[in-house]
């Protein structure tokens, strides 16, 4: 009835991924609701099956928790989609039930994917980092045509620390790190902006890398590149973990979209810094239709260079955000933007160089193709669901570097005395899919977790988010499953 190009379980060379179809009603789940709340006794269909049509005769199915995925018939792909009961015959049935496609009882799937969404969540928070940034200035020395702070910083950009904030954020520092070292595996510090590079935040700065040092944790760095020279130095002696550069395209494409940049005052940085071999370059590229059709020109610079093979080297592409929550342009585009991307690859494999980030649902499909099975669900979406704080120039905590700039989204403060508001860290730390209803009944929630905090309070941005990881994934798997089939 079905032809199979997936039969792997997440786990191993079986075809039968771990089964979630409980013989017995679990427990009650920790919000204290029945896991009985769906009532019968008839198989059902689990409501985290995503089917696509590939053609006219097949279907593709995946399962976003058990990690299954099948191409079936197109007959069997509307016959699960249907209201009615399901008629199989034993041996589909039996099939689609251990690969986590049909719950053998009709308790409450949403009860147990809860349950086992939280044994996943406190997994990934104890393999975590404590992620620590500082913003030591919301200045910054370009002028990016699709800044998301501005909007935010224009009343208090020329703040910044003087001696005792600059105490009391390393004591909150330290303060934290006894309070969560238990839950994480590691920490980090992390040098954010404004642009963090500026020669007028230097002391501050290589007191951070100190700081960070002397205890063990790894410093990080991003920054647009343009200080990164001036600091090669001090990074030589005292060399961060890993620096991320934003470079949006060759020098004639990277002038128009970050005013003030110099392309080669940034290669500069980035040859000195590999060539002194101990930190990880990391250079992103923010991505939008109008810079895309320069990838392959970026690829071929970066090959030239030698860049690409230095093993102290990556780079990546991700898709370049709104400049305010108030707008959604940028997410209505990103469909597009991706399928473009993938004709360009197809035409310039070189720039196969650039990882792909920041479509939910297309890295998914990625690492399927790559190892042949999908990625463990996550249930949360971002730093911010885990153990991120951000301190800045206004003596402000902040759980999200998206999320800094904005006193109501602060969650407590480090001067002049430390503070946390539990309640609004909560917010941050419960990812969205357990906050809205939309989102608990999506089929794809174990694998998106939600998206975006802050979009939460913008409701049509969030409409936005949406759908483009709904369609991301959609292309995706069925581009996957056409290219599967033709072999």
């Amino acid at each position: 009835m079905f032809a199979t190009f997936y039969r792997k379980g997440r786990e191993g060379a079986t075809i039968e991924p771990v089964d979630l179809a409980p013989t017995q009603p679990p427990a009650a789940t920790d919000d204290g609701a029945s896991s009985e709340a769906g009532g019968g006794d008839e198989p059902t269909p689990s409501r985290y099956n995503a089917v696509y049509p590939v053609d006219a005769q097949h279907a593709v199915i995946v399962n976003t928790v058990s990690g299954a995925v099948d191409v079936i018939s197109r007959e069997l792909a509307d016959r699960l989609g249907a209201d009615d009961d399901l008629e199989l015959d034993e041996g589909t049935f039996e099939y689609l039930s251990t690969r986590g496609y049909i719950w053998q009882s009709g308790h409450d799937e949403a009860a147990v994917i809860r349950k086992l969404g939280q044994q996943i969540r406190d997994e990934v928070r104890r393999e975590s980092p404590l992620k620590l940034l500082l913003i030591p200035t919301y200045r910054c020395n370009l002028s990016c045509s699709y800044c998301w702070q501005q909007p935010h910083v224009k009343e208090y950009w020329k703040d910044s620390f003087d001696d005792a904030m600059a105490d009391a954020a390393f004591a909150s520092m330290d303060r934290l790190y006894e309070l969560k070292k238990q839950e994480t595996s590691y920490t980090e510090l992390q040098l954010f902006g404004g642009e963090p590079l500026l020669p007028n935040v230097r002391p501050l700065v290589e007191r951070a890398v100190l700081f960070a040092e002397e205890r063990g944790w790894r410093p990080r760095v991003t920054t647009n590149g343009m200080g990164l020279k001036d600091y090669a130095g001090f990074f030589a002696d005292h060399p961060p973990f890993e620096i991320q550069i934003s470079v949006d395209g060759p020098p004639d494409i990277l002038r128009i979209r970050r005013r003030g940049a110099d392309f080669e005052r940034i290669a500069a940085g980035i040859e000195q810094l590999l060539f002194y071999g101990q930190t990880h370059i990391n250079m992103r590229v923010n991505l939008d239709l109008a810079n895309v059709e320069a990838l392959p020109e970026l690829a071929n610079i970066l090959i030239d260079r030698k860049w690409y093979t230095n093993p102290k080297f990556s780079t990546y592409i991700a898709p370049t955000r709104d400049e305010d929550f108030d707008k959604r342009a940028m997410y209505d585009k990103r469909v597009p933007l991706l399928q473009r991307y993938l004709e360009i690859r197809r035409e310039y494999p070189q720039i196969e160089i650039f990882q792909v980030q920041g479509w939910t649902g297309f890295k998914q499909v990625k690492l399927l193709a790559e190892t042949g099975r999908m990625p463990a669900p996550t249930f949360q979406s971002c730093d911010a669901n885990l153990h991120m704080y951000v301190f800045d120039a206004r003596g402000q905590i902040y759980a999200c570097n998206e999320g800094n700039g904005d006193s109501d989204r602060a969650v407590g403060r480090f001067w002049p005395d430390f503070q946390l508001d539990e309640e609004r860290l909560g917010f941050w730390r419960l990812p969205i899919f357990l906050q809205r209803d939309t989102c608990r009944n999506c089929n794809l929630a174990p694998m998106c977790g939600g998206g975006c905090a802050i979009s939460e309070t913008h409701s049509a941005y969030h409409e936005g988010y949406c759908r483009d990881v709904k369609a991301t994934f959609e292309h995706a798997m069925v581009d996957y499953a056409r290219q599967s089939l033709s072999q």
